[in-house]
């Protein structure tokens, strides 16, 4: 092992916990747009291309980077190896997603006629987001490989898995591009958009101050004001979040290409450095479902009732003789196989409980939710 057991258990269990929070959180978000039919605008669809490049960095790359980070040498094979790349397509994706969302929210603050993206122009900007992340990523895909390598004593070999390319100097450009398309460039867009953004609708929030206009009208409008003020502010949260939680793998991946260091200490940045700011970076993976449903009331809802429903499946016992069966008390029909949530697309009203079963116990939810 490359650690000591104290500190391997330390390793194992920090990616443990996010590999099991990215795992549940994004699968509930794709979860909850496929089952709610208001929630699949184009937004929506760009935010499960985020859950699912998070999912897809977390099965395929997160394990594999743990392994890497306890045991000496690599231990997992040359086609592995390879697979290894799309660590970077998945993180690439993420970055072009966040662009194509702060684009689309651009269109929809500036220009409020401006047509909606339907269904079939978003699968067609996701797919265009796939290739792009793919091809960023081909040549280091094409230069990664094993190979057996002198270690300790002179006889003593281990595999190792690494870039092999032809000079430094290849390198150096390599991860100069990634960092530049992947990262800055992308920061630089988004960062330009939604400062345009905020700036338009703190104008458009002061022009309704001085505007005549009936009460209600006002009331309206502010109303809807305030989901898109929502909406952009978790937005700009998952963004900055995706920023910092990058921001240290980058930034030791160029000092490792573009500083001379010695081979002493470029073995300890792998060794300490390294499994931080991947950890770091992966974190940010789990983020954006706690966000959505911290800053989104309609997904927020949707995660409860979700969430609901499973842990009464799990912990309900079902028999064909209940299912249903009539309440002695007041003649109701009460189905003790799950409860069932039902969703409406009627705007502004909060949620509404109505029981059944006598003794005040609720048995049937009904939940009215608004659009995203």
């Amino acid at each position: 092992m490359k650690h000591s057991t104290s500190v391997t258990v330390v390793i194992v269990a920090f990616f443990v916990a996010i590999i099991l929070l990215s795992v549940v959180g994004n699968a509930l978000v794709c979860a909850v747009v496929c089952r709610n039919q208001n929630l699949r605008s184009a937004t929506s669809y760009f935010i499960v291309n985020l859950a699912l490049s998070d999912l897809m960095v977390t099965v395929l790359c997160m394990p594999v980077t743990l392994v890497n980070h306890i045991f000496t040498g690599w231990r997992l094979g040359e086609l592995i190896c390879k697979l290894t790349s799309l660590q970077g397509v998945a993180v690439a994706a993420s970055a072009f997603t966040l662009v194509v969302i702060a684009v689309d929210r651009y269109r929809a603050v500036m220009d409020a006629m401006a047509p909606k993206l339907n269904g079939r122009q978003s699968l067609a900007i996701l797919g265009f987001i796939w290739v792009l992340s793919f091809a960023v990523m081909v040549p280091h895909a094409l230069v990664l490989g094993t190979a057996e390598r002198y270690h300790g004593r002179e006889n003593d070999t281990m595999v190792i898995c690494k870039e092999w390319w032809q000079s430094d100097g290849h390198r150096q450009a390599n991860t100069l591009t990634v960092f530049i398309t992947c990262y800055l460039v992308p920061l630089l867009i988004i960062a330009i958009l939604y400062i345009r953004i905020i700036i338009r609708i703190g104008l458009r929030q002061k022009s309704f101050g001085t505007e005549p206009r009936t009460e209600r009208q006002r009331q309206k409008q502010l109303g809807y004001s305030d989901k898109k003020v929502t909406m952009i502010r978790m937005l700009i949260l998952v963004v900055v979040l995706f920023a910092l939680s990058w921001l240290p793998y980058h930034v030791v991946i160029l000092m490792v290409d573009f500083k001379h260091f010695t081979s002493a200490e470029i073995q300890s940045m792998y060794l300490y450095a390294y499994p931080v700011v991947h950890w770091l970076g992966y974190c940010n993976s789990t983020m954006n479902p706690i966000l959505y449903g911290y800053c989104n009331r309609n997904f927020r809802k949707e995660f409860q009732a979700l969430l609901g429903n499973f842990a009464h499946d799990f912990l309900t016992t079902e028999t064909p003789n209940e299912l249903p069966m009539k309440n002695k008390r007041d003649g109701t029909c009460v189905s003790s196989r799950r409860t069932e949530t039902l969703r409406s697309g009627t705007m502004g009203k909060s949620p509404t409980v109505v029981t059944a079963g006598g003794n005040n116990k609720p048995t049937v939810v009904v939940m009215m939710t608004t659009t995203v």
